[in-house]
């Protein structure tokens, strides 16, 4: 899965991981949030340019035993305080993260292809 990021009218700058993490609909976190690697580039976008970051996600049965449901992800761009929701029904863990995500990268990403 990507999740695409797109400038304002000001150039943007951007560095190493988004931060995501499942939360009800209330907004509340549940388990922990996405690990991260992989090797961190800058990104610099053009207003109106796009960044995208692939998220990896772990069926949760496979490695806990009372996986919870999320109705959302919350997802931070790197260095930013405010976060957008994304609606996504996912299941995670209570107590390890299930999910991963790589750098952002600059583009528009398509899943299984546009990973550098």
């Amino acid at each position: 899965m990507t999740f695409s990021l797109r400038s304002g009218r000001r150039i943007a700058t951007l560095y190493g991981y988004p931060g995501v993490s499942a939360v009800r609909v209330n907004g509340r976190q549940l388990g922990r949030p996405a690990t991260h690697s992989g090797r961190r580039r800058v990104v610099t976008l053009r207003p109106g340019g796009t960044a995208h970051a692939v998220l990896g996600v772990v069926e949760a049965g496979n490695v806990c035993r009372h996986p919870v449901n999320g109705a959302q992800l919350r997802v931070y761009p790197p260095g930013q305080k405010g976060a957008q929701y994304v609606p996504l029904s996912v299941q995670v863990g209570r107590r390890q993260s299930t999910m991963h995500v790589l750098p952002v990268r600059r583009a528009t990403g398509v899943p299984n292809y546009a990973t550098s």
